[in-house]
């Protein structure tokens, strides 16, 4: 009997607004309060402009998860990519899924002369902090809303 070998590829891909229906269980996810209705309402309008981009996070060709981001250029950090809508397949987080799509960002951030990844992480989220502090990112401030 030949032993089958089961290789493993990884992958982004850079989405459009044609993958609204495969990416909202993984928004309905960081969103549970917001129905999907106002989730595709928001990400159409988000992909309506020149600085966000969407990717997808491919493991054997199935969608595990998905990073989404805004490109800013910031005094304090140069030309950054602010991580938006970041989340992986809950069953399959705490396997190092996050990680990989994490490095997968930064090696395609370097290559499009970034200088700076940012981020928002809600504050209750002891579990996505502890991740992002040992992924070497730092607290640096506060993020503060006021809704108008």
């Amino acid at each position: 009997m030949i032993a089958k070998e089961i290789i493993e590829k990884t992958e982004i891909r850079n989405l459009g607004i044609d993958a609204t229906y495969e990416v909202m269980p993984f928004l309905k996810l960081l969103n549970p309060d917001k129905s999907e209705s106002i989730i595709k309402t928001r990400l159409w309008q988000m992909m309506a402009y020149d600085n966000y981009q969407l990717f997808g996070f491919y493991n054997n060709f199935e969608l595990v998860g998905i990073i989404g981001g805004w490109t800013l250029t910031k005094i304090y950090s140069g030309k950054q990519f602010e991580i938006d809508n970041f989340v992986i397949d809950d069953k399959l987080q705490s396997k190092g899924y996050g990680k990989q799509l994490l490095g997968l960002i930064q090696t395609w951030a370097i290559k499009n002369d970034y200088q700076s990844l940012e981020l928002d992480v809600y504050s209750a989220n002891n579990k996505a902090l502890k991740f992002y502090m040992t992924s070497g990112f730092n607290i640096s401030g506060f993020h503060m809303i006021k809704a108008v």
